[in-house]
């Protein structure tokens, strides 16, 4: 079965029962065809794994889950449940923000090091080249950081949308579908890859280079960084 036949059944037979939020599951259903293919992989493969309509749209029936898996839940029990979930899910933003925060702090010290700058008593004034190549370091942590900040933020958020909908279909008394498909951020995740191995090429540079300038490996003893 190609995508376009598998998708209009699904369409159709979702439309049939009745389910809410059709677009966002047939959008699910469409995206994960979409990372598939990139992998290489046909059509009918991809609708073949991922089973028989019938079979689905069974998943989507809220009288089959009542009476043979019991998933709904009652409204005091979902109540219960968002008590962990939620302070969770804020835990995870204060830790984004940390971690945006350590992206504009090395971004910050990136260049006060390249440049060589000395109006801060407790950072130790660093001496050409060392001090462009640990500038490189601070700032591909910079970029690092600033990469994954962004892509944890993207799935906070996709996370807090598909928890709205599961609370709406629960009371609902529907199924929420088993999978979900996230369409990946080429760029960002191109730029996690890259700034990461910037990253640890030019800090093995920098030591490089602090050893063989001072004829030490505590380097920074040599210069009386901590004195």
């Amino acid at each position: 079965m190609n995508r376009s036949t598998f998708i209009n059944q699904l369409t159709k037979g979702l439309k049939e029962m009745g389910i809410l939020d059709i677009e966002e599951i047939v959008k699910d259903y469409d995206s994960h065809f979409d990372n598939e293919l990139k992998k290489g992989r046909t059509e009918d493969e991809v609708s073949k794994a991922l089973g028989k309509i019938d079979d689905i749209l069974l998943d989507f029936k809220p009288d089959y889950h009542l009476k043979k898996e019991k998933r709904l839940m009652s409204k005091y029990s979902i109540l219960t449940s968002d008590l962990f979930i939620y302070p969770g899910m804020f835990s995870l933003y204060l830790v984004n923000l940390v971690i945006i925060s350590l992206s504009l702090v090395s971004l910050l010290l990136a260049i006060y090091i390249t440049f060589m700058m000395d109006f801060l008593v407790f950072i130790p004034v660093m001496v050409f080249p060392f001090s462009l190549f640990l500038g490189l370091s601070f700032l591909s942590l910079a970029v690092l950081s600033f990469s994954m900040a962004v892509l944890l933020f993207k799935y906070l958020n996709i996370l807090m949308k598909r928890l709205g909908l599961w609370h709406k279909q629960v009371l609902k008394g529907q199924y929420l579908h088993q999978f979900i498909a996230v369409k990946q951020s080429k760029v960002m995740k191109m730029m996690c890859l890259w700034s990461s191995i910037s990253f640890i090429l030019f800090f093995i540079i920098t030591f490089i280079l602090g050893v063989t300038m001072t004829g030490d490996p505590q380097f920074w003893e040599y210069w009386n960084w901590f004195n």
